[in-house]
């Protein structure tokens, strides 16, 4: 990461410090929340809705 360019280590930084503690489920809920065009093909999404109607 040293031989990045300063503002893309400030990026990445800034990244890990607003993600990093997240979980791959919670990171993707997170994404599909804030740009739900990606959880179009999402199977995450798709199996919590067979989840749900099992209910």
């Amino acid at each position: 990461m040293a031989e990045l360019p300063d503002d893309f280590q400030t990026d990445i930084e800034a990244i890990i410090d607003s993600y990093g503690d997240l979980d791959l489920t919670s990171l993707l809920a997170t994404v599909y929340e804030k740009y739900p065009a990606y959880a179009k093909k999402s199977k995450l999404k798709q199996r919590k809705k067979a989840d749900s109607s099992d209910t």
